[in-house]
């Protein structure tokens, strides 16, 4: 439906043919915007190659291995690290590393090494890295605080998550 002419208002007197659909200024916009994307992915990455529990890059073959980490408060940590055959208990702190005392009993230390044996070695891919960050990540509307704050020590968080991302991925599939 037209209406006559509103007098100050201009009537569009351009033909379709005269539209450009996708013009250059488009295609640098989208080539920057993809450069941001691909540099946003690469930033997450890092980030959570940083942010993983356990994801530290050691050598298995190394003569030093870091077996044991407790977190005793801000910036305070105790290590248990074996030096070839030599277990040394250090704490480290803001500026300041100490060795507090060597570990000589043998049972301990082989309770020590056969804890860090058990770890599970750091993820190698993308996928890896968010499935394992995700699994310490508290689950939207299950009251769990994360592994922390979990009375059984982070398991129930684990299979929390698994039932909530079900739930999801089943409302996707009736929403199709």
């Amino acid at each position: 439906m037209r209406f006559a002419n509103t007098p100050g208002v201009e009537e569009n007197t351009e033909t379709p043919e005269e539209f450009s659909a996708f013009g250059g200024w488009d295609l640098l916009r989208m080539v920057l915007v993809l450069m941001m994307v691909v540099v946003a992915v690469y930033g997450v990455v890092a980030f959570l190659r940083r942010r993983v529990p356990g994801n530290d890059a050691v050598d298995d073959q190394s003569p030093i291995k870091i077996l044991a980490t407790q977190p005793l408060g801000a910036g305070k940590d105790l290590h248990a690290v074996m030096i070839g055959r030599q277990v040394l208990v250090i704490g480290s702190g803001d500026g300041a590393i100490q060795v507090l005392t060597t570990v000589e009993d043998k049972e301990t230390i082989d309770e020590l090494i056969l804890a860090h044996s058990r770890k599970a070695p750091p993820p190698k891919t993308f996928g890896g890295m968010l499935s394992r960050w995700a699994s310490h990540a508290a689950v939207p509307g299950s009251g769990a605080e994360g592994a922390a704050g979990s009375p059984s020590g982070g398991s129930s968080t684990a299979s929390a998550a698994r039932t909530f991302l079900s739930g999801q991925r089943e409302r996707l599939r009736q929403m199709r």
